[in-house]
């Protein structure tokens, strides 16, 4: 859901709900005649909501747009290897002609990745679907 696509009204029944329920007493916190004083209270309270949209945008507007870009600037993909989150990964197919590509280390680390992660795949998909950072392809 994105940032302003929710409406003050949504959560102003929001908070009248969450505020119904932490000050709802308790048998064990008062006696009957405290209880009702608490419940008058409490419909006082609940009618009224303090939580102003612009105010709210004032005070943590920055905060919270610098959250939307991280969010939207977050990797989900790992080095294979390494595991890693990174946004500059390449396939292992798209080092298959580079140098180093058939080192002993290189070819080692990608049987290992190979046995582990799947038996079924043809190895062609194997080599689409697996990534590897620069750094790890650099040092193998």
């Amino acid at each position: 859901m994105a940032m302003g696509s929710g409406s003050i009204s949504t959560l102003k029944a929001a908070l009248q709900h969450l505020s119904q329920i932490v000050n709802k007493p308790t048998a064990t916190d008062a006696t009957n005649t405290d209880n009702e004083i608490l419940q008058e209270d409490n419909e006082t309270n609940v009618d009224e909501c303090h939580a102003d949209e612009e105010q709210v945008m004032a005070t943590y507007g920055k905060a919270l747009r610098a959250v939307i870009e991280k969010r939207d600037t977050y990797s989900i993909k790992a080095c294979d290897v390494c595991e890693q989150m990174s946004n500059k990964l390449c396939t292992l197919k798209s080092y298959e002609n580079k140098k180093g590509f058939t080192s002993e280390k290189m070819t080692e680390i990608i049987e290992l990745l190979y046995i582990n992660k799947t038996q079924r795949e043809s190895l062609d998909d194997f080599l689409e679907n697996t990534f590897i950072c620069s750094f790890c392809a650099d040092k193998l």
